[in-house]
C-alpha cells in the first residue's frame, strides 16, 4: 500500500516538474486565461452590473467587521492613558516625598520625626534609598508606557484612516459603477435606434443558416420536378396514328336532320 502512495507521489511530483519546466505550463497558463477571458465575456453586462452592485454594497459588511478590533484598540489606548496619568500622579507625590526626606537628611540629626512618630536617621536613610530606586524603575516603567502608547495611538490613528478609505472607496465605486451603468443605458438606447442588431449569442447567425438550408432543399424539389419533365417517357406512343379531329356542328346537323324532333320557332 504504501508503495502505490509513494509512486503516485512520484507521478504526481514528475507531472508538477514537467508543467513547470515545459511548454505545457505554459499552454495551461494560456488556456486558463483564454477561458477565464472568455467566461468573463459571456457574462451579459446587465448581469455584471447587478453582480458588482451587490459586491459593492456587501463592503459595509466588510467595514463593519473591522470595526471591533479597532474599537477594542481604542479601550486599550484609553485606559494606557489613565494608566499614565496614574503613575504621573504617584511619581510626582514620591518625588515629594524624596525630596522632603533628602531634606531631613540634610539636617544631620539623630531622629527624624514624621506626623507623630520619630524614625532613626539610618532607618531613613534606608528607606530613602529603597524609594528612590523605586521611583527610577517607575520612571523606566512610564517611559516604556509612555512609547507604547505612542505606537498604539500611531496605529489606531491609521486603522481609523483605513476605514476612512474604505468608506471613501465605496462611495467612490458606487459613483463610477453609476457612470458605467449610465453610459450602458446610452448604448443600448443607441443599439434600438440602429439599423442593425448584435446578436451575442449566434442565435440570428443559425437560423439565417437554417433559412438557406430550407431555400436549397425547396431549389432541389423543384428541379427534380424539371428533370421528371425533360427525361421521363412520353404517355403518346410514336408511330400510332391520331385521332380523328371531332366535327361537333356536323355531328348536330346530322342528328336532327334525321330525328322528329322539331324545335318551335
Amino acid at each position: 500500500m504504501c508503495k502505490k502512495f509513494l509512486i503516485a507521489g512520484v507521478a504526481v511530483a514528475l507531472g508538477l516538474l514537467v508543467v513547470k519546466k515545459t511548454d505545457v505550463g505554459s499552454h495551461l497558463r494560456a488556456w486558463w486565461k483564454d477561458g477565464k477571458h472568455f467566461v468573463q465575456n459571456s457574462i451579459p453586462i446587465d448581469s455584471e452590473i447587478d453582480r458588482l452592485k451587490v459586491e459593492i454594497e456587501r463592503l459595509d459588511s466588510v467595514y463593519r467587521n473591522q470595526f471591533d478590533p479597532v474599537a477594542q484598540e481604542m479601550i486599550s489606548v484609553e485606559n494606557l492613558r489613565k494608566e499614565i496619568a496614574e503613575i504621573e500622579k504617584r511619581l510626582d507625590t514620591e518625588k515629594a516625598n524624596i525630596q522632603t526626606m533628602k531634606s531631613d537628611l540634610e539636617s544631620q540629626t539623630e531622629f527624624i520625626t514624621y506626623g507623630d512618630t520619630k524614625y532613626p536617621r539610618a532607618r531613613v536613610e534606608r528607606d530613602l534609598a529603597r524609594r528612590f530606586k523605586a521611583f527610577q524603575t517607575c520612571e523606566t516603567g512610564l517611559k516604556a508606557k509612555k512609547d507604547l502608547l505612542d505606537a498604539k495611538e500611531e496605529k489606531l490613528s491609521q486603522a481609523k484612516n483605513r476605514l476612512e478609505q474604505m468608506k471613501n472607496a465605496k462611495a467612490e465605486m458606487q459613483a463610477d459603477l453609476a457612470h458605467l451603468e449610465a453610459d450602458y443605458e446610452g448604448v443600448k438606447a443607441a443599439q434600438v435606434k440602429s439599423d442593425f442588431h448584435i446578436d451575442d449569442s449566434g442565435e440570428l447567425t443559425r437560423l439565417k443558416a437554417s433559412m438557406a438550408n430550407l431555400q436549397d432543399r425547396i431549389k432541389k424539389e423543384k428541379n427534380k420536378l424539371d428533370l421528371a419533365g425533360q427525361f421521363l417517357p412520353s404517355p403518346v406512343k410514336v408511330g400510332e396514328k391520331a385521332a380523328t379531329k371531332r366535327d361537333l356542328v356536323k355531328e348536330i346537323d346530322e342528328y336532327f336532320n334525321h330525328t322528329d324532333v322539331r324545335v318551335s320557332k
